[in-house]
């Protein structure tokens, strides 16, 4: 075809065919400037149609023209060229595309420091018209959060039989929690299509999503896990949770001295795994177990502080940057100090504000505003003021009082239970057993809620973390005084689901 464009020339046209008489269509045509240019030339446009197709009458549809200054034509050719041709086909094709199998590289994607994916590889037969390039994405089970859809290559074979790869990425710091594989129906190029989306029973198409650092998750399966030490013994365990259940206990190892505490819980080399950081309540000692489920894969003595005026009282990813970071105060002098880390040792070590007035104390970080960053909430224990810092990029951005609430409500401390992707306060009554939650949203109060009510004031919640991995926070409720344990499974305010665990007499404790 001959294009003229006396002006900033023609950019390169789009030419496909369709029938006239169905709805099959042929793909864009390879299109190359024969001779002249895009002021005045010749135009080549070949059209591939393929084996099987709809027979009958076609016709090439041309797309608007558009120059470089950007003005542009209608559809074309127009009804003074004749634009169609006849396509002859013995195709009798009515069976759809098959799928012979369905392969997930890993079920478990890390988003807390960048990107991530999930690769597919799938082997598909179309042996009579070819296969259509297939469609795939991902979707959050919790919400509708979604991935875009993969980067989809044949990889060996052909179109009829041929093993196909798609990679879903994932962006940083998207919905954590369960997610499943989408397959769209597939279809094959004589338009037989699947009739609902796949891969179908039979195929596991499900994965989890890492997003927080500080989520107790040690073996990186996308559930918060339990750690115990007993002071009697020495002894270290990992239960490894799956909902109501210990999955497995597993012992970590002997640390005979009682001093030695599990001071802190995050992922300190953000590997997607909770990591230890033990102190020497005597000596003043700090040390860092990174691990791998109950194995310790590396051990780093990190420094001495003063053991008798500097306390551990905060873990969490302060600086948003998918590593588990650890803060200090003075319980003499009211300083601050924090630890941002990095490779399971300390990359920076600021200090931050002084806050004098000791009655003012940290009783639990999380990401109540939603930004990535956890966040410190103060409570002043004589008149039951809370108090918030928000964090970012490992300072302090902004500093407020939320609200006053009498000194018998404890805060036990910040979850989403709502898996809303932001951290809500979780308080306990210590007179009448009520629990109660502030729904977070953007550092302030969206709701104010009963969640139950335990009376019995001899069982207190001891640990937060998602134990079943469906991106809200649960509780593990002890009895100390009788060894019980008992597990809560949380959908918004309602328990969903409860567990009884082993026991566990009065010398063990679980970190937190």
């Amino acid at each position: 075809m001959r294009v003229i464009d006396t002006g900033t020339g023609v950019e390169t046209p789009k030419v496909t065919a369709r029938s006239i008489d169905g709805d099959a269509s042929a793909g864009f045509a390879n299109v190359s400037l024969l001779s002249g240019n895009k002021n005045d030339g010749i135009w080549q446009a070949v059209l591939t149609i393929p084996k099987n197709s709809q027979e009958g009458l076609w016709e090439v549809v041309l797309f608007p023209l558009n120059d470089e200054a950007g003005n542009t034509t209608g559809f074309g050719p127009g009804e003074e060229f004749n634009s169609n041709f006849e396509v002859i086909s013995q195709n009798d094709d009515k069976t759809p595309p098959e799928l012979i199998s369905f392969a997930v590289d890993k079920r478990v994607a890390n988003v807390t420091q960048g990107v991530d994916s999930i690769t597919v590889i799938m082997h598909l037969r179309d042996l009579e018209s070819g296969l259509d390039t297939p469609l795939l994405s991902a979707s959050s089970l919790i919400n509708d959060a979604t991935s875009g859809f993969a980067s989809v290559s044949l990889i060996d074979g052909d179109i009829y039989d041929g093993t196909w790869q798609a990679i879903i990425t994932l962006p940083k710091k998207i919905t954590g929690g369960p997610w499943r594989i989408n397959l769209f129906p597939l279809s094959d190029l004589s338009q037989n299509s699947w009739e609902t989306f796949g891969p179908g029973e039979g195929y596991d198409d499900r994965f989890t999503v890492i997003r927080s650092a500080s989520n107790q998750d040690v073996n990186a399966d996308g559930k918060s896990d339990l750690l115990w030490r007993s002071f009697a013994r020495g002894w270290n365990f990992l239960w490894t949770m799956d909902g109501t259940s210990a999955a497995k206990a597993s012992p970590i190892n002997v640390v005979q001295e009682y001093t030695w505490t599990m001071d802190g819980l995050g992922d300190y080399d953000g590997d997607g795994r909770s990591d230890i950081f033990w102190r020497d309540s005597e000596s003043g000692m700090n040390f860092v177990y990174l691990m791998n489920g109950a194995s310790i894969k590396n051990r780093y003595v990190l420094n001495f502080v003063t053991a008798e005026t500097w306390q551990i009282v905060g873990n969490g990813d302060f600086n948003g940057d998918g590593v588990g970071d650890v803060m200090w105060r003075n319980v003499e002098r009211g300083d601050t100090w924090f630890y941002l880390m990095q490779n399971g040792r300390i990359e920076i070590s600021k200090p931050s504000l002084w806050v004098t007035d000791l009655n003012f104390k940290v009783v639990a970080t999380g990401d109540i505003d939603g930004d990535g960053d956890d966040d410190i909430i103060w409570r002043k224990l004589d008149t039951g003021l809370i108090y918030i810092w928000i964090m970012e990029n490992g300072s302090i951005a902004s500093k407020y009082s939320l609200r006053a609430v009498s000194p018998n409500w404890e805060i036990v401390g910040a979850g989403d239970l709502n898996g809303d992707e932001t951290d809500d306060i979780i308080m306990r009554n210590q007179v009448d057993g009520r629990n109660w939650v502030y729904m977070m949203n953007s550092g302030q109060v969206l709701a104010s809620s009963l969640i139950n009510e335990v009376s019995d004031l001899s069982w207190q919640i001891s640990n937060m973390g998602d134990y079943d991995g469906d991106g809200k926070v649960d509780f593990l409720w002890r009895n100390k005084a009788a060894g019980r344990n008992l597990v809560h499974l949380m959908d918004g305010t309602a328990v969903k689901s409860r567990g009884v665990l082993r026991p566990t007499d009065n010398n063990w404790q679980v970190a937190k």
